[in-house]
């Protein structure tokens, strides 16, 4: 077992996992390995070069020496369904106290958008602020925040989403863009990616550049636990359908989840 399998096995805890055969992955076929093969390689590239991805102190997912050579290797021109069949082992996961487990996957949202501000496009996506600070050894014991900002010479938390939301950043001229509905920015959040079409046609797309630090709140859960949706029925799809008829309460909602996530653009091409 590699570092890498032992590393994932410490992470998913009491979960067993069964080695199967990657032919065996219901609808690999119909994948569209092209694309996740580019997207691949793209990070195998950060990989090869700078070791990008990889902590120093905590090496979730192996050492990078453990992925050099399949790195390297995707590099070659290749079938891209015979890469990933090839060069990669599947497990299948069995929740230990539950016949059923929970997988969460994230992809790239896209919504409509606008670089100005308009009664179309109210909602702002904002770069990482100046003020947002990673706080000190002694300043993290004492707020349980590993981030935060400087008032008056105290650390003090950041500010909440209700209070961003609200406009407390506004103005400061760390938008990026702006988005139609509330809940599409959710969700953008959530990814910590997104892709913006704007009015001319083309497009901006958001990576993750740095987050508040305060405690996440899944909006799922809430819902289920207040007996608005079960748990055998909780999607995005769902949540996002409740949310688009709910709006005020979507609102009260969202700003239960004090987090914050921050954006930068990037420039990656489209395919992956």
């Amino acid at each position: 077992m590699t570092s890498a399998e032992k590393s994932f096995g410490a992470q998913v805890g009491a979960a067993r996992l069964e080695a199967i055969d990657v032919s065996q992955i219901d609808g690999l076929r119909r994948d569209d390995c092209a694309s996740a093969l580019a997207a691949f390689r793209r990070q195998a590239r950060e990989i090869i070069d700078r070791g990008a991805g990889f902590s120093r102190l905590v090496q979730f997912g192996g050492r990078r020496e453990d992925w050099l050579a399949v790195c390297q290797l995707s590099l070659r021109d290749q079938d891209p369904h015979g890469f990933f069949t090839s060069q990669f082992r599947a497990f299948r996961v069995h929740a230990a106290e539950r016949p059923q487990g929970l997988f969460t996957g994230y992809f790239e949202p896209e919504a409509e958008g606008s670089r100005t501000p308009s009664p179309d496009f109210p909602v702002a996506i904002y770069r990482k602020p100046p003020d947002l600070a990673v706080l000190s050894d002694s300043e993290e014991a004492a707020l349980g925040l590993k981030y935060g900002r400087r008032e008056n010479g105290n650390a003090v938390p950041y500010f909440e989403r209700k209070a961003i939301e609200q406009g407390v950043l506004a103005g400061k001229g760390l938008e990026i863009c702006w988005l139609k509905s509330w809940v599409e920015a959710f969700f953008i959040h959530i990814q910590g990616s997104g892709r913006v079409r704007l009015p001319d046609g083309s497009s901006l797309r958001l990576s993750y550049a740095a987050k508040t630090g305060l405690p996440y709140t899944g909006v799922g859960g809430v819902l289920a636990d207040r007996g608005i949706l079960t748990r055998e029925s909780m999607s995005m799809q769902t949540v996002k359908a409740w949310m688009a008829a709910h709006p005020g309460q979507a609102r009260e909602l969202m700003w239960l989840n004090k987090s914050y996530v921050f954006f930068r653009e990037i420039d990656v091409p489209d395919e992956g």
